[in-house]
């Protein structure tokens, strides 16, 4: 099924609409009476303040982008740990075992660097099982109870880090389409807030108090390309030697020659 995108029906910035309505809440209040007469009341105001100050905590963007590069970096961390419990454990059996013996070569695909991460965390917990099993034969190589819940313990979190770093896309997606529809629901608070100041001080006849209540939106100027005149041709001096002349041609007085 197709994602379905949310779309905003402002334009300008979220921090426009953010800042815009806080600002007229401060006319709200001073008008508060008047305003009460179109069903705005004080707990009404109380709401949109409370709505208002929701969105501020709301992750941006670049706040979201930043996490899941931290849940990927995670994970790799993790995984690189994962892999240098398996070669030890690898190590451990081949010394115990030997490496000809069918307990090592029972292990698997010993290139664990190459492994997807699925197949990584699966090969871990072979080899973790294996070391449960023969954990008598392997204290000699230094197993102990401790290392063995310490080994447990890690490739269990990198099974969690990897299933973070797989839900960080959709996450991101998901708080971006909750703050898009976050930001329509300030900007329809906004335009009812504006239209009712609006109306009311415009039946006053007080248009300094009427202008309070508009959304004066002004899109960031951009900055003007600098066009550079084209520069006129120039003459290329000839600096190409010209051959030098017959005899015939140079200035001698023949009759002396």
């Amino acid at each position: 099924m197709a994602k379905v995108q949310s779309k905003r029906n402002f334009v300008g910035s979220y921090g426009f609409v953010y800042q815009t309505l806080g600002e007229k809440l401060v006319y709200v209040e001073r008008d508060i009476k008047q305003f009460a007469l179109f069903g705005m009341t004080a707990e009404k105001v109380a709401e949109i303040k409370a709505l208002h100050e929701a969105f501020r905590n709301i992750l941006t963007d670049k706040e979201l982008v930043g996490l899941q590069i931290n849940a990927t970096q995670t994970k790799n961390d993790t995984r690189n740990d994962v892999i240098a419990i398996i070669r030890g454990l690898y190590t451990r059996a081949g010394l115990a075992f030997g490496k000809k013996s069918a307990q090592y070569k029972g292990l698997g695909d010993k290139n664990v660097a190459q492994m997807n991460d699925i197949n990584l965390y699966t090969a871990a917990q072979i080899v973790m099982r294996f070391t449960v099993e023969n954990k008598t034969e392997l204290q000699s190589t230094g197993i102990t109870d401790d290392i063995i819940a310490d080994y447990t313990a890690k490739i269990e979190q990198f099974r969690e880090t990897v299933y973070n770093s797989k839900d960080a896309p959709a996450n991101r997606d998901m708080a971006t389409q909750n703050r898009v529809a976050k930001a329509n629901e300030l900007y329809t608070t906004l335009t009812d807030v504006c239209s009712i100041g609006r109306t009311i001080w415009k039946n006053e006849g007080d248009r300094a108090k009427a202008n309070d209540y508009k959304i004066a939106y002004k899109p960031p100027k951009r900055k003007k390309k600098v066009s550079v005149p084209a520069q006129p041709a120039t003459e290329t001096p000839d600096t190409t030697q010209k051959p030098a002349p017959e005899q015939n041609e140079l200035n001698v007085d023949t009759k002396n020659a």
